[in-house]
C-alpha cells in the first residue's frame, strides 16, 4: 500500500511539473523517489506483524479489521509473552504480504470473500522430552512435534477469539507455520526447513480446543498445503496468502 501511495505522488506530481515546466526531465525524479522506495518502505513496515486495515482488498474486511484489532493484537501478545524469540516469531509484512495474524484468504477455496482468523509463524523445533517423544529424524515426528508445541495453543487462541467475535463470515482458523531446527532470528533459518498450512473449519477448531478431537480428526477435516521442503519450497509460503 505505501508503494501505491508513493506511486500516486509520483504521478501527479509528474503532471504539476509538466504543466509548468514543458521541459523538465521527469526521469531522474522518478529514479530517485523509486530508489528511497526500496530502501524506506521496508523500513517502516519491519517490526510489523498485524495486516494493516488498508491492505485488506474487501471493504468489508478493511472494516473488521478495525474492529476486530484487539482480538488480533490480543493474540499477538500472548505468542510474543508465552514464546521466546528463539522460539517462535511471528512473520512480520516486510516477509510476507500479509505479516503474521489477520484475516486471509483460503487460495484453495471457492470464495475470495470467505476468510479465516489466521496467524504466520516460524518456529524452531523443540528438543524431545518425556511428554514430547516423537521420532524428530521423520518428517511425521517433526510435524508432531511442532504441533504439540504450538499448535495445540493457537488453536485455543483461534477458538477463544473466534467465540468473542462471533462473526458469522469468519469460517474458521489458518495456521501457517515455517519450522527448522534453528532459531527462528537465526540467518539459516531458511536452510533445511519445512512448513506448512492449515485451514481449520470454525466448528472443527472450537471442538478440538475443547477436547473433544483427536490431531487425526482436525487434520482430516481441515485443508492442508504442504508438507513443503527446503528454502525453495516453503519460500512459496510467504506470498501464497492475501489479505
Amino acid at each position: 500500500m505505501l508503494y501505491n501511495i508513493l506511486y500516486f505522488c509520483i504521478d501527479y506530481k509528474e503532471f504539476e511539473v509538466e504543466r509548468k515546466y514543458p521541459d523538465f526531465s521527469f526521469g531522474r525524479y522518478v529514479k530517485l523517489l523509486s530508489a528511497l522506495a526500496v530502501v524506506f518502505v521496508p523500513v517502516l513496515i519491519s517490526g510489523q506483524v498485524i495486516t494493516p486495515h488498508g491492505s485488506y482488498s474487501s471493504p468489508q474486511w478493511s472494516d473488521k479489521a478495525k474492529k476486530y484489532h484487539s482480538n488480533l493484537d490480543r493474540i499477538k501478545k500472548d505468542l510474543t509473552g508465552k514464546y521466546g524469540k528463539d522460539e517462535l516469531q511471528l512473520v512480520e509484512l516486510n516477509e510476507s504480504q500479509s505479516g503474521g495474524i489477520g484475516f486471509w484468504s483460503n487460495p484453495g477455496g471457492t470464495s475470495p470473500d470467505a476468510r479465516y482468523l489466521s496467524v504466520f509463524v516460524k518456529t524452531r523445533i523443540p528438543p524431545p522430552t518425556n511428554g514430547r517423544p516423537f521420532n524428530q529424524e521423520t518428517r511425521t515426528g517433526r510435524l508432531l512435534t511442532i504441533w504439540d508445541a504450538y499448535g495445540k495453543h493457537i488453536m485455543k487462541l483461534f477458538a477463544d477469539e473466534l467465540d468473542k467475535m462471533n462473526d458469522g463470515s469468519l469460517k474458521g482458523g489458518a495456521l501457517v507455520i515455517v519450522y527448522s531446527k534453528k532459531s527462528p532470528g537465526a540467518s539459516d533459518f531458511a536452510t533445511g526447513s519445512e512448513g506448512f498450512a492449515l485451514f481449520v473449519p470454525e466448528s472443527v477448531v472450537k471442538s478440538y480446543a475443547r477436547h473433544r478431537m483427536t490431531n487425526q480428526s482436525l487434520f482430516s477435516q481441515s485443508q492442508m498445503f504442504g508438507i513443503l521442503e527446503g528454502k525453495e519450497q516453503v519460500s512459496a509460503l510467504y506470498s501464497l496468502f492475501y489479505p
